[in-house]
């Protein structure tokens, strides 16, 4: 019996700062601290709720999101998934400013409420 065995895959290191993303988004230090500290399970938590698309706001208007990135998720969709949104609340309204892809499927597919995970601060007792 002649056994032919894979060989393993080449890896090859890449400087972080080499990594592009596909498309840019502006920072949103709100959102990055507050994301920080639910990693760190420090006083925020993630409550995940529906929330009506309408009072959703994106932390910027100028996000060039290619067309292929909202039809993968425009599918997936379809197929069932529900992709939640990363938020926080200013105001009366919710601030997304991570999940454009998700958020624009969810528009065009005349979506009225979509799941959300709220970033909310929490007193420490």
């Amino acid at each position: 019996m002649d056994i032919k065995f894979q060989k393993e895959p080449k890896i090859k290191k890449i400087k972080i700062e080499k990594l592009k993303s596909a498309y840019e988004v502006p920072r949103d230090e709100k959102f990055k601290e507050l994301y920080t500290r639910y990693l760190q399970n420090d006083g925020v938590v993630l409550d995940e709720i529906l929330v009506d698309i309408e009072q959703i706001e994106t932390f910027s208007e100028e996000v060039d999101v290619p067309d292929k990135f909202i039809e993968i998720q425009r599918a997936a969709i379809r197929n069932g998934e529900k992709p939640e949104l990363y938020v926080y609340k200013k105001g009366k309204k919710y601030i997304m400013s991570d999940d454009y892809p998700s958020f624009l499927a969810y528009h065009l597919l005349g979506w009225t409420k979509v799941p959300v995970s709220l970033l909310k601060v929490v007193r420490k007792k």
